[in-house]
């Protein structure tokens, strides 16, 4: 239940920045899990050239651009409106494929 769009944008925005910032040259690592407790999991990694920790939570700012590759800085911060609409959340940790790891959680759904 949600924005298919916005969701799609979402997944899509991670995407492509991995693609982007890797100057097209990385790997891409998806799952998806579902639990009993958190809802749903879609985890993207890379093994691009990865972000520093002050770097990790200053991507998801609106218009804030990093790397030799940089875009226009909101790709990311699309991502983390979506999640917040859906009253999810978005993680961003180092990959241990040596890039970034971005983890989209969806919450469980309660039925009335």
């Amino acid at each position: 239940v949600g924005d298919a769009v916005a969701i799609k944008e979402a997944i899509d925005n991670v995407l492509v920045n991995a693609v982007q910032h890797s100057g097209g040259q990385c790997r891409i690592w998806i799952s998806i899990e579902e639990t009993a407790t958190s809802g749903v999991c879609i985890q993207i990694e890379d093994d691009g050239p990865g972000l520093d920790l002050a770097q990790q939570s200053a991507v998801l700012e609106r218009f804030f651009a990093t790397g030799p590759y940089a875009g226009s800085g909101v790709g990311l911060s699309i991502v983390s409106a979506a999640m917040k609409s859906h009253s999810g959340s978005i993680e961003l940790t180092g990959s241990p494929h040596g890039g970034v790891c971005i983890k989209l959680t969806f919450p469980k759904l309660v039925e009335h």
